[in-house]
């Protein structure tokens, strides 16, 4: 039978596991703790527990969480605190306890005090048939804290605006989600070693250019 888990290296690969029936009426799902050697919780932004269907970052206390990382006490002190270990991850539980991974708790731009998914406007991007590779990343703002920014290469020998990708995207995601600053090129966005898109760069640059403009 089919089978998966959840884990990470710093709760020396305790987590979640399902399998058996259980997998194949929640096949999206990672399975439940199992106590009292495991503990998950979902928490908001302000570390407050979160019922269930709630999405929120990850949060997991095991008997065999890590004690911290070699010399890097300020890492630590991010990601292990009162016993749990901070995952980065996202997910929701359901009423009986099954874990469900979302995306990346780092993978978000806090906008006025609200949580975006950059995967889920990535996702209204690439809904665009002229959009080749896109990346969306937040950007500093003085007013909300982030704003959302993107960057996007069009299909080679395609002509896309801005105002275009704009209203296409404004039938895909709330207002509030839609990008604060847009751009838009024809050469390949820059990658680091695993081929995945270098988003640090492209967030660097981004800010670059809002400061020149500023």
């Amino acid at each position: 039978m089919p089978s998966a888990g959840y884990g990470m290296t710093e709760t020396s690969s305790l987590g979640t596991a399902i399998g058996g029936e259980d997998y194949l009426l929640r096949p999206a799902g990672a399975g439940r703790a199992l106590p009292p050697l495991v503990e998950i919780e979902i928490v908001d932004a302000q570390e407050r527990v979160l019922g269930p269907h709630r999405e929120g970052e990850v949060r997991i206390k095991t008997v065999a969480n890590m004690r911290g990382y070699w010399n890097k006490p300020e890492d630590t002190a991010r990601t292990l605190r009162d016993g749990w270990i901070y995952s980065g991850d996202l997910g929701k539980l359901d009423e009986e306890g099954f874990l469900f991974i979302t995306g990346r708790a780092k993978d978000l731009v806090i906008r006025g005090g609200e949580n975006i998914s950059c995967p889920e406007v990535e996702h209204a991007l690439y809904a665009h048939p002229l959009v080749f590779e896109a990346a969306v990343y937040p950007v500093p703002d003085d007013r909300l804290g982030e704003a959302v920014a993107a960057t996007v290469r069009v299909r080679p020998g395609a002509q896309l605006s801005e105002r275009e990708l704009q209203t296409h995207l404004a039938h895909h995601l709330a207002r509030f989600k839609l990008p604060t600053h847009l751009w838009l090129q024809a050469e390949q966005l820059p990658r680091v070693a695993s081929g995945k898109i270098d988003k640090i760069t492209l967030k660097q640059t981004a800010v670059e250019k809002l400061g020149r403009e500023n």
